[in-house]
């Protein structure tokens, strides 16, 4: 296990941090998953296209996961944390599977349709990540990396407090892998043929461009203690 994975690990561990985690996590709106599965299907218009297999990797607690299900004949959920895992919602053609992102071992080489991470590309060894993503690939396979950034709240005094508790308290804690995910991924460089590039970002200092999907829902004020607690 690497330095990284541990790491990992012991920000996520425990069935208290895994319910606080599953239950105040943000889901993603449709939309994602229409651009992807779009994007899946357009490139190829001329051949059969195989929706065998999607594999969320970095699951969490299934939030970027449960989703695929309709689209797909089965669907693995991957993430480092046994705790997170086990939050995972039951599906008939769900499964899931204990594993660091650059560790996809329980997976045969060139049978995946689709590879997912949502809103963790920033925490991975990306050179290794990205090596297992094309070993398990299928040639015609996608990838598909997504994310947010951080709350904005229509609530003008409680965002405004909100961005000073977030940078003036825990701003400190945060490392500089967060740039990866403000600057919407343009920074990672992606090891593959074909790319199209669309953000998913609202709000909190990051601007909302004319191709981004603002992600929106109604929280009262227990919930968003309990996402920023």
């Amino acid at each position: 296990m690497t330095e990284n994975d541990k790491l990992l690990q012991s920000l996520h561990t425990g069935k208290k941090f895994a319910t606080k985690y599953a239950a105040y996590r943000p889901s993603y709106p449709q939309e994602v998953y229409d651009h992807i599965m779009s994007y899946h299907l357009e490139r190829h218009d001329s051949l059969p296209c195989d929706q065998q297999l999607a594999v969320d990797v970095c699951c969490g607690s299934g939030q970027s996961t449960l989703p695929l299900t309709k689209y797909f004949g089965k669907v693995v959920g991957s993430d480092v944390s046994v705790d997170l895992i086990s939050k995972v919602p039951a599906a008939q053609n769900l499964t899931t599977a204990v594993a660091a992102a650059e560790d996809l071992r329980f997976l045969e080489s060139g049978t995946v349709d689709l590879v997912t991470i949502a809103t963790s590309l920033q925490w991975v060894n990306l050179d290794k990540f990205f090596s297992e993503v094309r070993r398990v690939l299928k040639p015609d396979g996608t990838f598909a990396a997504y994310s947010y950034w951080f709350d904005q709240l229509d609530n003008v005094e409680a965002d405004t407090y909100l961005k000073h508790m977030r940078n003036k308290v825990f701003g400190k804690y945060l490392t500089s892998r967060m740039d990866i995910m403000k600057n919407k991924y343009t920074t990672i460089k992606l090891p593959f043929r074909q790319i199209q590039r669309l953000a998913s970002i609202l709000g909190g200092g990051a601007s909302v461009g004319s191709g981004d999907i603002q992600l929106s829902t109604k929280w009262n004020v227990f919930m968003v203690l309990g996402r920023n607690g």
